[in-house]
C-alpha cells in the first residue's frame, strides 16, 4: 500500500513534467519557424525605404488551378496582390519589374497594366528590365514601366500581330480520315481547319477583327507610354524586331544595361535604402506556440463557420458536357452547377465574382451553366470578369 500511495503522489508530477517539457518543445519549435521565415527581425524601422522586386518573366495563370505536378508559376490573381501590397506597403518606395515575354496574355495584360498603373500613382516610381520581349510583353512595358532598359545582348521582338490557321482537310483524307462535324452559323467556324482546305470570308471576317483590336491595343499602349505618335508607334512596330541597340535608337527604351545598373537606378530613384525582392505565391503558413500545443493534442473537432464572404470562382478552359473537371481545368458542367447551386444555398455568400477564361465548348453544357449563374444572381449580386477569351459558351 505504501508503495502505491509513493506512485499516486508521484503521477502529478509527471504529468506537470510532460506538461513542461511539451511547452518548451513547442516554444522552441516556434522560435525556429519564427526565425526560419524570417520573423526574428526587430519591429519595423519608419524610416526604412525599400525597392520592391518583382520578376515577372512569363504570363501568370489566369484561373487558380495548380499544376499536375507542382511547382508550377504564380496565378494572375497572387501577381495582382503581390502589386497592391507593393501600393500600400508603406516602406516600398518604389517597384522594379523584370520582364520576360507574355505570349498571347492580353486579357491579362490589361489587368497588369492596371495594378502596375495604381503603383506609379501612389507616387512610387516604376523601373523595368528585360533581355527579351514580344508583342505583349512590350505593350505592359511600355504603358506602365517609368524607365525601360535592356541588357546589351537582349531583343525586342515587337512585330506586330498576325494570324495563321493550318487547314488539314486534305491531309485527312489520304489518311483516309473524314471529319463529321455539325456546324451551326455561318460565324462558327472552329472546325473549319478539319473539313475545309481555305478560310472562309466569314472566318477572315471575324479574324481579321480581333488582329486589327489587338494590333490597335498594342500601337495605342506604345504611343502613350513612349510618347510619341500613332503613326510613329505603328512605324516603330513595322520596323522591328531590334536588338538593344536599335530599340534604344528608336526611343523604344531608355539604356542598354545589365540588370544590375537597372537595379540601382531604380534604388536611386525612389531613393531606397535597401533592396527586397518578392516572392509571389501563397503566404508561408506560420503557427503560434498555441497552435503547435492544438496541433500535437489533435487539433479542434469541427472547423469554425465562416462568417459573411464574396466568392471568386474560375471558369477556365473548354465547357464540356463532363461530370469531372479533368486536364487541369474547370469547365465540366457537373461539378459548375453543383458549385453555384451551394453557393445559391450558403446564406453566407454575399456576392459572386466569376472569372471566364474559355473557348466555349458544349452548348448544352454552357445553357446549364448559364441557368445556374442565372439563380443565384436572384439572390447575390454576379459580376464577370473576362479573361484572355469568353468564346462561344463561355
Amino acid at each position: 500500500m505504501a508503495q502505491s500511495g509513493s506512485e499516486s503522489s508521484r503521477a502529478p508530477r509527471r504529468f506537470a513534467l510532460v506538461l513542461a517539457l511539451l511547452l518548451v518543445t513547442s516554444g522552441v519549435a516556434a522560435a525556429l519557424l519564427m526565425r526560419r521565415s524570417g520573423d526574428s527581425e526587430p519591429e519595423p524601422n519608419p524610416a526604412r525605404r525599400e525597392l520592391a522586386e518583382i520578376a515577372l518573366l512569363s504570363a501568370p495563370s489566369d484561373g487558380n488551378q495548380p499544376s499536375l505536378f507542382g511547382g508550377g508559376g504564380p496565378s494572375l490573381r497572387q501577381v495582382l496582390l503581390a502589386i497592391d501590397d507593393v501600393r500600400t506597403d508603406e516602406h516600398v518606395v518604389a517597384l522594379f519589374l523584370h520582364l520576360g515575354p507574355l505570349g498571347s496574355a492580353w486579357g491579362r495584360v490589361g489587368d497588369l497594366r492596371e495594378a502596375i498603373q495604381a503603383v506609379r500613382d501612389a507616387g512610387k516610381p516604376v523601373h523595368c528590365h528585360f533581355e527579351t520581349l514580344d508583342n505583349a510583353g512590350y505593350l505592359l512595358a511600355a504603358s506602365v514601366c517609368d524607365r525601360l532598359s535592356v541588357t546589351p545582348a537582349g531583343m525586342l521582338d515587337s512585330v506586330g500581330v498576325a494570324g495563321q490557321v493550318f487547314y488539314a482537310r486534305s491531309m485527312l483524307e489520304s489518311l483516309g480520315i473524314q471529319a463529321d462535324i455539325l456546324q451551326v452559323g455561318t460565324y462558327k467556324g472552329a472546325a473549319e481547319p478539319l473539313t475545309r482546305d481555305a478560310m472562309t470570308e466569314e472566318t477572315r471576317e471575324s479574324l481579321g477583327a480581333l488582329l486589327d483590336t489587338l494590333e490597335a491595343t498594342l500601337v495605342s499602349g506604345i504611343a502613350e507610354g513612349r510618347h510619341m505618335s500613332a503613326l510613329d508607334a505603328q512605324a516603330a512596330i513595322d520596323a522591328g524586331p531590334y536588338d538593344a541597340a536599335s530599340a534604344l535608337t528608336a526611343h523604344l527604351v531608355d539604356a542598354v544595361e545589365y540588370d544590375d545598373e537597372a537595379r540601382t537606378h531604380a534604388r536611386e530613384a525612389g531613393s531606397a535604402t535597401r533592396n527586397r525582392v518578392v516572392r509571389i505565391g501563397p503566404p508561408p503558413e506560420r503557427m503560434s506556440l498555441f497552435e503547435i500545443i492544438d496541433a500535437l493534442s489533435g487539433g479542434r473537432d469541427e472547423d469554425e463557420a465562416p462568417g459573411d464572404h464574396i466568392v471568386l470562382a474560375y471558369l477556365e478552359g473548354e465547357i464540356s458536357d463532363g461530370e469531372s473537371n479533368s486536364g487541369g481545368g474547370s469547365g465540366a458542367v457537373g461539378p459548375f452547377v453543383a458549385e453555384m447551386r451551394r453557393l445559391n444555398e450558403d446564406e453566407t455568400v454575399r456576392a459572386l465574382v466569376l472569372r471566364i477564361n474559355s473557348p466555349g465548348g458544349s452548348a448544352l453544357a454552357s445553357d446549364r451553366m448559364w441557368q445556374s449563374v442565372e439563380l443565384l444572381s436572384h439572390r447575390v449580386p454576379v459580376v464577370v470578369s473576362v479573361g484572355d477569351m469568353a468564346a462561344s459558351g463561355g
